[in-house]
């Protein structure tokens, strides 16, 4: 989802320009695309931190076709390893259609491998001369704090808090990386102040060449306290990841009334020599992401599982 969100000037995905505040028309108990109150948000139970090899830095090219219009937009995505067990994630996106609307938009943001969460992040969108950035950070996980800046305008701030973390458009690729869904689950992803649910099927192994891992999933509109926002569409997609030790995300596809909307790796970038990220044990996790790094937890002790993640014997 991030490399359509990069690609923004497309109106793949809209973001409105007002607050995103409760909704008092629709309580938080009663939303979804279809009317029905569907489960609370939930995330995945157990997720069994992987390792992956990911070098200092990666950087991956995008381009993104939509339909009859052809290619209306290029992103591109750099991961590398930060201080303290985290990771450092930017996203460059530029696009129009038909040459018109053309629009930039920049993502810079720290995500937290213990806690599977960013901590804080920027995003800049500049549409002509219009330009937005939007500040956030998370000091607890739910808890967010946002500065929107604009020229000639007084600096905006807010907070709102949700009963799981937040992500940013690039935090949620991570995670999906770095623990791989065993089974269905829901995020919540800011991009600017427009607030997404994003439902996810587990993620399973396709018979394509070269080998890809999919992932199925609906991005719902929502309002800061769980309502739904009506003021933009939800749409369905699909993730496609490389079936390897780097889980490269290769291909996003969304279908439209005119055609799909397809965002496909052109370009990767990975230093041979860089040293590998890779989670390393003793690790203190908290309770609910304590699990073992390996495929294979019979394989570590079962009192070794309880307090601390290990790595494969």
């Amino acid at each position: 989802m991030a490399i359509l969100w990069l690609a923004h000037s497309t109106c793949l995905f809209e973001e409105t320009d007002g607050l995103h505040a409760p909704n008092p028309e629709h309580p938080p108990t009663a939303w979804s695309a279809q009317g029905v109150s569907p489960a609370p948000v939930k995330t995945d139970p157990s997720p069994q931190i992987m390792p992956i090899d990911l070098p200092a830095p990666e950087t991956a090219t995008y381009r993104v076709r939509y339909g009859i219009f052809g290619q209306v937009a290029e992103a591109t995505i750099t991961f590398s390893p930060g201080p303290k067990r985290t990771v450092r994630a930017s996203g460059h996106g530029n696009g129009a259609v038909l040459g018109f609307g053309k629009t930039d938009k920049r993502i810079e943001g720290e995500f937290d491998l213990q806690t599977l969460k960013t901590t804080r992040w920027t995003i800049v969108r500049q549409s002509g001369d219009e330009k937005v950035i939007d500040l956030a950070e998370q000091t607890e996980p739910g808890l967010v704090s946002l500065v929107r800046k604009r020229e000639g305008r007084p600096d905006e701030a807010d907070k709102f808090s949700r009963p799981s973390p937040v992500l940013d458009p690039l935090g949620l690729l991570l995670r999906l990386r770095f623990a791989p869904l065993k089974a269905p689950s829901s995020f919540e992803v800011l991009d600017g102040r427009a607030l997404w649910v994003i439902r996810l099927s587990a993620i399973h192994a396709t018979d394509e060449n070269p080998p890809t891992l999919r992932l199925d999933g609906y991005a719902e509109p929502i309002c800061w306290d769980g309502s739904p926002d009506e003021k933009r569409t939800g749409r369905d997609f699909s993730l496609f990841l490389s079936n390897d030790s780097y889980r490269t995300p290769v291909r996003l596809v969304v279908p439209y009334d005119l055609g799909e909307a397809r965002a496909e790796i052109v370009h990767l970038s990975r230093p041979e020599a860089a040293r590998p990220v890779r989670l390393k044990a003793p690790v203190t996790y908290p309770s609910h992401l304590c699990v073992p790094l390996c495929s294979a937890p019979e394989q570590v002790p079962p009192a070794k599982r309880q307090q601390k993640c290990f790595p494969c014997p």
